[in-house]
């Protein structure tokens, strides 16, 4: 009910004369899609991974030259939880939109010579890598298909108050309010993308539970008030070509970790989340003239200060600790024989120390034994042809022991309002890898969208 009235609120707000794809008048904007997204497993082509339907609306409306209005709405529905037996445990789950998360965006927009306001639902991008998040770490993530879907699209959007000053030409001063708190979405125990730590706890909990021995998840999330609220801040300027940010964000982490209470077995698995602080820096430089005239270099720096982790043995956590962690990354962008994209990251992860009380620290999604620096090197190709009709990219992920994706993508524009897509993801490495415990989900997928 509450999707049918802001649905309806909407359209009588903008005042269309007609509903979909045509003019609106001066006030108003109305566009969306429809897409279906299926996906199958490569090795026998026999099963499945995704079958979803979605459709999303976005309107906009213009109170005034400087006051605006924008929200969206978007719902989906994944048939592979009716079409794969194996994966109907969590049909109820994660075969529709969940909650409120329905309402995407929607937000009140403020624009004045040197202050901008933003009050609403919404997302802050601060990092711009891709395939893997360094300093975009704002908003939550809908890791379900792990980190294959669009940044734009995993996001999960949260209620905060965004405020931009201007006190000179290029400089900007953001500030963040986020007394909204959601956290990250990880895939269940059965689902196509579950990482392979949560499928090795449900596995000891299902082994507990055959001998009689009930465990309790208890899971303590941050209340939603003023005093958990997270704070942030992000210095913009330009100089002379050189762009730089300098940001701060204060609050809480957005996955949990996890602590045993009771020995030698567990009663309790109580999950919590860590209060931190980040400290991060990027910079953008674009070379105009001399032998690197056209290459774009961009890096990204964060670091977590107050950061929570697991240590233990390969999959076994022992117990948790605080360690500070670190993210960069170094990239290289220009492009070769004329619209041919090239881009290359050097991307690092790293620990204040390598060990606990003589334990590795372990990779939360997977619970393989870390490195104290963990290396990942990615590849960016893309290009288009028939006047930006046929697009075609490839983007490549290899990280230590032999840890690699391969995802190459081709999207053609059939009409200015039908697109098609194919693509694969293939995955390879150790099963204790962010990619090789996808080793079995190579996947082809193609979609089908339908813009208004």
């Amino acid at each position: 009910m509450k999707k049918l009235i802001l649905l309806i609120g909407l359209l009588v707000l903008i005042k269309p004369a007609f509903l979909f794809g045509i003019e609106l008048g001066d006030k108003a904007t109305v566009s969306g899609y429809l897409k279906n997204a299926t996906a199958v497993k490569t090795r026998q082509f026999d099963e499945f991974l995704k079958i979803r339907n979605t459709v999303q609306v976005e309107a906009e409306y213009r109170l005034q030259d400087n006051l605006h209005i924008f929200g969206i709405i978007r719902e989906f529905y994944d048939s592979v939880f009716d079409a794969e037996s194996q994966y109907r445990q969590n049909r109820n789950y994660l075969c529709r939109t969940r909650g409120a998360d329905w309402l995407r965006e929607l937000y009140l927009d403020y624009y004045s010579n040197n202050l901008d306001v933003r009050i609403g639902k919404q997302q802050v991008v601060w990092g711009t890598t891709v395939g893997m998040k360094i300093l975009d770490i704002v908003n939550p993530d809908d890791q379900r298909e792990y980190v294959l879907e669009d940044f734009a699209d995993s996001r999960i959007s949260l209620w905060m108050l965004k405020t931009e000053w201007s006190p000179k030409v290029n400089g900007t001063l953001q500030f963040l309010f986020i007394p909204d708190f959601q956290k990250n979405f990880i895939a269940p125990p059965g689902s196509p993308f579950t990482y392979r730590a949560v499928a090795l706890g449900a596995e000891r909990l299902a082994s507990l539970e055959e001998i009689g021995f009930h465990v309790a998840e208890h899971e303590i999330q941050p209340g939603k008030s003023f005093e958990n609220a997270k704070v942030g801040l992000r210095w913009l300027d330009i100089i002379k070509g050189f762009e730089y940010s300098l940001n701060w964000l204060h609050g809480y982490e957005y996955s949990s970790y996890k602590k045993t209470i009771g020995a030698p077995l567990p009663r309790v698995i109580e999950s919590k989340y860590a209060q931190v602080e980040y400290w991060g820096a990027s910079f953008t430089k674009t070379f105009t003239a001399g032998r690197l005239r056209g290459l774009t270099t961009r890096g990204e720096f964060v670091y977590n200060h107050g950061h929570i982790n697991g240590y233990g043995t390969e999959g076994r956590q022992v117990g948790v600790a605080k360690v500070d962690m670190w993210k960069s990354a170094f990239v290289l962008e220009r492009y070769v024989v004329t619209n041919w994209l090239v881009e290359f990251q050097y991307i690092m992860m790293g620990l204040a120390r390598e060990k606990e009380k003589a334990y590795r620290f372990l990779l939360g999604p997977t619970q393989g034994t870390m490195d104290q620096v963990e290396t990942y090197l990615t590849l960016l190709v893309s290009t288009d042809f028939f006047h930006e009709r046929l697009k075609a990219k490839t983007l490549m992920v290899y990280g230590d022991n032999n840890d690699w994706r391969i995802s190459p993508r081709f999207d053609f524009e059939v009409t200015d309002k039908i697109n098609v897509a194919l693509g694969c993801h293939f995955f390879n490495g150790h099963s204790d890898g962010l990619n090789g415990q996808f080793r079995e989900n190579d996947e082809l997928f193609m979609e089908l969208r339908y813009g208004f």
